[in-house]
């Protein structure tokens, strides 16, 4: 009886195979206190000055289609790494470092048939990260973020991987 059960519920259960990335971007959140008082915007660059903090809260959004039923319990990865260049020598050749942050979020539900976004967090993270660069001597000319789902068993979309780059300004 338990046996068959649980056989019927495993079949039941949505597959993943119609949940697919779309694309990245990067925002800022910026604003007083109070909910109503902060604002988010899309941002394209990223005004940084070496010794100054970094003003607000830098998220980044990535775009999901479920094409399929609703799907449960999605893990979303992501990795974030920076192209940095020595601060004596601006403009010199700038090299991607090895990611400072590799993290999961768990997509708890993916609504059948819609797009949804799913939203990601690295600004405590970055902020110790650039402290640390200008330390030693280093500062970003860009940050990129990369995104993928975890592979599951019932997969029928191919692996991707999307990505979205921020150039940093002085």
């Amino acid at each position: 009886m338990k046996a068959s059960l649980c056989l019927l519920l495993f079949c039941v259960m949505p597959a993943a195979a119609g949940v697919r990335l779309e694309a990245a971007h990067w925002q800022l959140l910026v604003g007083g206190k109070g909910r109503d008082a902060r604002r988010r915007a899309d941002i394209e660059r990223l005004a940084l000055t070496p010794g100054v903090p970094l003003e607000g809260r830098l998220l980044a959004r990535v775009g999901l289609r479920n094409r399929g039923p609703v799907v449960e319990g999605l893990l979303l990865r992501y990795a974030v790494e920076a192209k940095v260049e020595r601060l004596v020598a601006p403009g010199s050749s700038p090299v991607w470092a090895l990611p400072y942050l590799l993290d999961e979020k768990r997509v708890p539900l993916a609504p059948a048939n819609q797009v949804f976004e799913a939203t990601v967090d690295p600004t405590s993270l970055t902020k110790r990260y650039l402290q640390a660069l200008r330390r030693e001597g280093y500062w970003p000319v860009e940050l990129r973020i990369r995104f993928m789902l975890k592979p599951r068993l019932d997969d029928q979309e191919p692996l991707r991987i999307v990505e979205a780059a921020l150039p940093i300004g002085r």
